[in-house]
C-alpha cells in the first residue's frame, strides 16, 4: 500500500471516529438530562455566614421554608408527600461574595418537582427567591445563547414567543443554537 492509499484511509477512519464521538457525546448529553430531570435549582436562598458548613438538614430546611411559606405547598413539610432525595449547594463559596450560592435539589417524584416548578412561576415573581429547572452544561450553553434571540422576538409584541429545553418557538418556527458555527439554526423547515 502506498502512502497516498494510507493518507486516504487514516482519513477515512478518522471521519469515522469522529462521526462515533459525535453520536457518544450526544447520548451522554441526553442520559446527562435524563438524570436531572428530577432537580430544581433554587436561587437566593441565604447561605450560612458564621463560618459553619451548611449541613444537608440546613439546605433542606431552607428548601422546606420556600415550599411551605412561599409556595403555599399543602404537605411540604411531611417527607411522605413531598420527598426530597438530596439537597446541596453549587459551586465553591467565595469570601467576598454576597451572593448565595444555588441550591440543586432533587426530589423523589417527577410530579412533585413539576408542581413546584409550575407554582413558582407565579408565587415567586416578587421574591428573591426562583427556581429553574437543571440541565447539562450542553444545554445551558445553547439557551443562554439563544437568550438574546428570545428577547429580541419578544419585543414584537405578536409574537409567541417560548423557550423549551434547548428550542426557541417563535410563533410556529422552532430554533437551535448550533455551538459549534455559533449561529442560530431553524429546525423545522
Amino acid at each position: 500500500m502506498n502512502i497516498k492509499d494510507e493518507v486516504l484511509q487514516l482519513q477515512s477512519e478518522l471521519k469515522e471516529v469522529k462521526s462515533a464521538t459525535e453520536g457518544f457525546k450526544q447520548r451522554i448529553d441526553s442520559t446527562d438530562n435524563i438524570l436531572r430531570q428530577k432537580n430544581l435549582i433554587f436561587y437566593g436562598l441565604e447561605e450560612r455566614n458564621d463560618g459553619q458548613r451548611e449541613t444537608w438538614e440546613d439546605g433542606e430546611k431552607l428548601v422546606r421554608n420556600v415550599l411551605i411559606n412561599e409556595l403555599k405547598l399543602d404537605g411540604a413539610d411531611d417527607d411522605s408527600l413531598v420527598a426530597i432525595d438530596r439537597v446541596h449547594r453549587i459551586g465553591k463559596k467565595t469570601l467576598n461574595s454576597n451572593r448565595p450560592r444555588p441550591v440543586k435539589v432533587c426530589f423523589h417524584r417527577l410530579r412533585t418537582r413539576d408542581l413546584i416548578l409550575t407554582k413558582s412561576r407565579t408565587l415567586l415573581k416578587e421574591s428573591t427567591v426562583h427556581v429553574s429547572e437543571d440541565y447539562s452544561d450542553q444545554v445551558r450553553s445553547i439557551r443562554k445563547a439563544l437568550i438574546p434571540h428570545l428577547q429580541e422576538a419578544k419585543k414584537i409584541s405578536e409574537n409567541l414567543v417560548i423557550l423549551k429545553y434547548d428550542k426557541l418557538i417563535i410563533n410556529k418556527d422552532v430554533f437551535t443554537f448550533d455551538l459549534t458555527n455559533k449561529q442560530l439554526v431553524q429546525i423545522n423547515k
